[in-house]
């Protein structure tokens, strides 16, 4: 089937907003208040802070934060006045929140809370990634790995051409070639005579990380110069789910992305507890509608990325 890439579209599938258990009507009402004066504006993918609170003098809600940097301000008084105008069924004199403004649409999506009351804190444990000896013990190893392999019929050339290494550290620790050609064989000869990573662990469980190496071209040629410090390895983090019947990833920019996945991309919304405005950057139709139906049946069963984002936009993607 003919792969068709479908940038930035909206989904047709409808997400039923049901609040969370915990979130008061009124609280509900401020934050439909919000959304509905922050939408709409030319802003895109910004995260701002506000706080909320009512003057004790004129028993009035005043809106201060980040937000008065991004807004004009008779836009700030116009939405204090509506503020003000809920006062009855506003039992707290403070709150605080964030308000994000989407990459793609007009759309804010607003968080808040009163200030006066206990919120839930969620303690997870992570480890970073780390090859045996730390990643410049890593890096050096390789290094000295491509020079040996001068040797054995591969020229010069061809190895200070190769700028960057990828690859994956599974979930075990072992290591997966992400390039193609003379690349991926060099790699996989050297990951046969490593040691497994400790593996990176996010939210509890190991995660998957993709990997990017970086090469010291004048240390390959000439075996001299090796620096004292630079940038040995870019990590990127790849939470999986089990999400219908195939591995789903997730990263909080599809511009690293490869071609040819299938990607879909939705806002975490914490206070209603679901995913808003689905879109689809790339596969076909037909397999980003089915990603978007999985994700939508996992989150009804609960949350896995509770502790992953709250407000931008999280990409989906799959293999296929």
């Amino acid at each position: 089937m003919k792969t068709v890439v479908l940038l930035a579209m909206t989904c047709c599938i409808a997400i039923k907003a049901v609040a969370q258990p915990n979130v008061s009507s009124s609280i509900l009402e401020l934050k439909k208040l919000l959304e509905s004066h922050f939408s709409g504006t030319a802003i895109r993918d910004i995260a701002t802070d506000f706080v909320l609170k009512r003057d004790a003098i004129g028993n009035e809600y005043k809106l201060s934060g980040n937000i008065r940097q991004l807004i004009e301000s008779p836009s700030i008084v116009a939405i204090e006045q509506k503020i003000t105008g809920l006062r009855p069924s506003l039992d707290t004199t403070t709150y605080a929140g964030t308000v994000y403004f989407d990459c793609y649409t007009a759309h804010a999506v607003v968080n808040v809370y009163p200030v006066n009351q206990t919120n839930s804190v969620f303690h997870t444990v992570s480890t970073v990634l780390d090859p045996k000896g730390g990643l410049s013990a890593f890096s050096r190893r390789f290094h000295d790995f491509l020079r040996n392999q001068q040797s054995k019929e591969i020229d010069t050339e061809t190895l200070t051409n190769l700028s960057t290494f990828r690859f994956l550290v599974e979930r075990d620790g072992s290591l997966t070639s992400l390039d193609t050609g003379i690349a991926k064989t060099l790699f996989r000869a050297f990951a046969q005579q490593e040691m497994k990573w400790s593996p990176g662990i996010l939210s509890g469980p190991p995660s998957r990380n993709e990997v990017t190496l970086y090469l010291v071209a004048e240390f390959i040629r000439t075996g001299h110069g090796w620096p004292d410090e630079y940038n040995w390895v870019s990590i990127r983090r790849l939470p999986h789910f089990d999400i219908g019947e195939q591995l789903t990833y997730c990263v909080m920019s599809k511009a690293p992305l490869p071609q040819g996945l299938v990607v879909v991309s939705a806002i975490r919304d914490p206070m209603l507890g679901i995913y808003r405005w689905p879109m689809i950057h790339g596969g076909t139709a037909e397999a980003a509608q089915l990603l978007i139906r999985d994700i939508q049946a996992a989150f009804a069963k609960g949350n896995p990325l509770e502790h992953h984002s709250l407000y931008r936009r999280i990409y989906f993607y799959r293999d296929k």
